[in-house]
């Protein structure tokens, strides 16, 4: 199900209004994730059930026409989503027997890969897009959470090495305020990562 809530107006307090919002073609739970690409919203990453063809599908909602549909099958689901280039792109993911290291990009009519591969094969991983760089950090691989940090020039398409993160995890959710880039919650502890942009 999506729920839609409206602004009625800016003056304090502020007043919210909730309207029920036409469903999803399949309810999704655990990773999901979700961006907006030239106003659509994009859905996807998480389990349809265990073991359903449903969890590879990405669903696009139309904010204009309040319409859902869906991609074709991904090869991967648990992956995360980011925007580059006003592109959607899939990073990693669970593919059948193994994480991935491919990104995934959507151009329209069909899946791409015009990214070179990331350096580390993850699933359940975090990312975050600030100026030219692809931040991707933590995520799961052989059956552990990872602490790596690997880091894209969307422009030259090299990969890098990141300091790794203060402990391993994975499924953190992300936020950039400034310079800064915070990454919240997860699978493993309570604390919060936060990386400074030099």
């Amino acid at each position: 199900m999506c729920t839609i809530f409206t602004q009625e107006s800016l003056k304090l307090p502020l007043q919210l209004t909730w309207r029920r919002g036409p469903d999803m073609p399949f309810g999704m739970s655990h990773y999901v994730q979700s961006v907006v690409v030239q106003g659509k919203l994009y859905v996807g990453g998480g389990s349809a059930g265990f073991g359903s063809d449903n969890s590879y599908i990405v669903m696009k909602y139309d904010i204009g026409s309040g319409k859902w549909t869906t991609l074709p099958p991904y090869r991967a689901f648990d992956f995360a989503m980011a925007v580059i280039s006003n592109q959607l792109v899939l990073v990693g993911g669970w593919e059948p027997g193994h994480s991935s290291k491919v990104l995934g990009v959507w151009g329209g009519k069909g899946w791409t890969h015009p990214y070179p591969e990331m350096p580390t094969a993850l699933s359940s991983c975090s990312v975050v897009v600030y100026s030219e760089w692809l931040v991707v950090a933590g995520g799961h691989a052989g059956g552990e959470c990872l602490s790596c940090v690997e880091v894209l020039n969307t422009d030259n398409k090299q990969w890098y090495a990141g300091p790794p993160t203060p402990t391993p995890w994975r499924s953190k959710r992300t936020a950039v305020v400034g310079d800064l880039v915070y990454f919240m919650g997860g699978y493993v502890g309570d604390i919060i990562g936060i990386a400074t942009k030099t």
